[in-house]
């Protein structure tokens, strides 16, 4: 206990003694000790701060900077773990970023020379050795002997993948032939052999440019940044929603929830030299209408109006987007290296970017003469910083109207690997689908509250609906299936045996609004962390357990878990609400049929088989880098996997009813790329064999 008090003392302190100085070490003993400070007040689990604490960030912090265990040594991490509990003051913790970043540099600079001398020569695929992939118990390397040599094997299995990839596809894994065995070939040695090479020589190249991206992000990291590791390592240490965002990173998170941003509208990517390559070039933005930006250029400059250029090839990707992005408006100037090897200037006006895909969209659905609505929603956006902007309510609002105009006799409403958002927005789009009452019920580590309610007795859809989820649909994603499930407004279809099973609240915090942060000038970021924990209204947690659906689809294993939770399920005890009452669902019935229709159908039933083989596959953590046994384990693999043929690109018995661009949307720029989109995602739907399944179970219910 004296232990304890000590350091909450210290903690204290040291929000206080670094407010009249302004040093970088000050404000970041500052940053630590008021995220320690606020978890400790506010979190809803709490935590003895003491040396079991601190152990526990240390242990954290070293999966964030180094979680496969390649950069990092024992004896390199036995010298970090000297400083992992404060003394006198925090600044004996900051020394591990400083060290961490001396190491890793140091680190870095060696490997890049030792995984040119490896890739440079050939392997030799006859000896038998073999892979470790289980990083989390995989021990730090005793030396740095030992540490080149696992990244040898690391380097050697990922070519001998890619090569096995190329050599035996999918489609043609019986007949392909071994390379290394060109005895048992039909065709002649030399064309095997041939072959062989030419997937050898791809699979190197593939992967050196990877692993040369990945050791140039590493290096441009500063000690700030290893901080920032640090700072969330605190968060992580309560649980896995709890983190700290710097400001980059937070801005990256509002464009996530609101689908929008301002800059120059291209998605870009660290590359191996350190500069910047652009990945995409979105449609409709400010480097679409320019023109002269292209996917492939390589930024190696960026410079703000009049003001001279910053070479970027030192920064981290966080720097550049930083430097990239800005209010609409405003000019910024690229040097660019195109493909040819010409390097020019590119000046664009920054702009607003809509993020279309990640909007809501529907689309009607033809079956027998009737029409159902499909309706989509990727995430509950909301625009937090600007009440004005569209959210994923008012259109979800707008495609009901349209789906109603359409005079459709039923609703599929898909959340498949929709990852939540806005709780506001989850709580409201319920509404649209009842009358008044109670949606959700929250408390934290002291009392209840009242329950969230529905207010609004307007419905605008009346007609028989289907929610369609997935392991994938968590958070706001589940208190929207599961109010429509209990109020038995709907029926819930599942791509697998249950939601994702998150089942808290989580609230985002300024930092600079603690009256202290004055004192420094930098924008400190945010501390998202969580408040709640939120259950259904019949008073169940949907925490690790998910929404269980009503009716279970055969699914193929996705590794999307929060088994392994901080959080407990537990419940509250049940409150008084009005069921849906205008019409029942024959859940049984409904149940039998779709039960009938999977059995007949070959593509679901070897669907369930193939997800046993894949789930043995993914649980493997042992590889053998000798060619011929890794050869004949995938092909083996591959002809278990084919007594379970799934095609899955084929048309299904329903047509669709495209949605035309109204005049509006075709006088916007990127209207025709637009287009393109919308009947990828047509496509996309009609081969969706899942979606055919729910169809059959909404025509069930409308004919009932």
């Amino acid at each position: 206990m004296k232990k304890n008090i000590f350091l909450l003392s210290l903690i204290a302190s040291m929000l206080t003694s670094s407010v009249n100085s302004q040093t970088t070490v000050d404000e970041e003993n500052f940053l630590l000790a008021a995220n320690i400070r606020i978890l400790n007040q506010y979190h809803f689990l709490k935590k003895t701060i003491d040396n079991d604490f601190f152990d526990a960030i240390f242990e954290n912090y070293l999966a964030e900077v180094d979680p496969y265990k390649i950069l990092l040594t024992e004896p390199e991490v036995a010298e970090l773990r000297n400083f992992k509990t404060p003394k006198d003051n925090l600044e004996n913790i900051l020394v591990i970023p400083t060290y961490t970043e001396e190491l890793i540099n140091d680190r870095i600079k060696l490997l890049k020379n030792k995984i040119n001398a490896i890739l440079s020569k050939p392997f030799d695929f006859t000896i038998n050795e073999t892979f470790n992939s289980d990083y989390t118990n995989l021990p730090y390397a005793r030396n740095e002997i030992e540490l080149i040599e696992r990244w040898r094997k690391r380097l050697k299995y990922q070519v001998i993948s890619q090569t096995l990839t190329e050599v035996l596809p999918d489609t043609n894994f019986i007949q392909a032939e071994n390379p290394l065995d060109p005895s048992r070939s039909n065709q002649s040695p030399q064309s095997v052999k041939q072959n062989f090479d030419k997937a050898l020589i791809q699979a190197r190249k593939n992967v050196d440019d990877m692993t040369q991206r990945f050791l140039s992000t590493i290096i441009t990291l500063k000690r700030r940044d290893y901080v920032n590791h640090y700072v969330n390592a605190v968060g992580q240490t309560y649980d896995e929603y709890t983190s700290y965002l710097p400001p980059v990173q937070k801005e990256t998170f509002d464009i996530r929830l609101s689908g929008q941003l301002e800059g120059i509208g291209a998605e870009i990517r660290k590359a191996s030299d350190g500069l910047v390559e652009v990945v995409r070039i979105v449609p409709g933005g400010a480097s679409y209408r320019q023109k002269e930006l292209k996917a492939g250029d390589m930024i190696m400059k960026v410079a703000q109006k009049e003001q001279p250029p910053v070479d970027i090839r030192n920064l981290t990707l966080n720097e550049t987007l930083k430097l990239i992005r800005g209010k609409k408006g405003t000019l910024i100037k690229l040097t660019v290296k195109k493909k040819n090897g010409e390097i020019v200037v590119i000046p664009i006006i920054r702009d607003k970017i809509i993020l279309e895909e990640t909007y809501a969209r529907s689309t009607v659905l033809l079956k027998d003469n009737a029409r159902y609505g499909y309706l989509y929603l990727p995430k509950f956006y909301r625009n937090f910083n600007d009440d004005r902007e569209r959210t994923s309510t008012t259109d979800v609002h707008k495609e009901l109207d349209y789906l109603n105009s359409q005079n459709v006799d039923g609703l599929i409403f898909d959340l498949r690997n929709n990852g939540g958002g806005s709780l506001e927005d989850a709580i409201l789009m319920s509404g649209l689908f009842i009358t008044e009452g109670p949606i959700i019920r929250v408390r934290d580590n002291s009392r209840e509250y009242p329950p969230y309610k529905d207010t609004n007795k307007d419905i605008i859809f009346t007609k028989p609906m289907v929610v369609l989820v997935n392991n994938g649909s968590a958070s706001a994603s589940e208190i929207f299936a599961a109010a429509l499930q209990d109020y038995e407004r709907a029926i819930v279809v599942g791509q697998g045996d249950k939601t994702f099973g998150k089942g808290t609240v989580q609230t985002l915090f300024s930092l600079n609004k603690i009256p202290e942060a004055r004192s420094y000038a930098q924008d400190l970021g945010y501390l998202k962390f969580t408040i709640q924990k939120y259950y259904r209204i019949t008073g169940q947690s949907t925490q690790t357990q998910g929404v269980r659906p009503d009716i279970i689809l055969p699914s193929i294993a996705i590794p999307f878990s929060n088994e392994k939770s901080s959080f407990t399920n537990d419940s509250l005890r049940p409150i008084l609400f009005s069921k849906w009452n205008e019409f029942q669902y024959p859940i049984e019935s409904l149940i039998q049929k779709s039960a009938a229709r999977t059995d007949r159908n070959k593509t679901f039933k070897n669907i369930q088989k193939r997800s046993n083989l894949i789930q043995q596959q993914q649980e493997q953590t042992q590889f053998s880098l000798n060619y011929n046994q890794a050869f004949l384990k995938r092909q083996n693999y591959l002809k278990k996997l084919a007594q379970y043929k799934v095609d899955l690109n084929k048309n299904l018995s329903f047509n669709i009813i495209e949605k035309k661009l109204s005049t509006q949307e075709t006088q916007q720029n990127g209207y025709k790329e637009k287009l393109e989109q919308r009947s990828r995602w047509y496509s996309t739907l009609k081969k969706d064999i899942y979606l055919q399944e729910t169809l059959d179970i909404l025509i069930d219910i409308t004919k009932t």
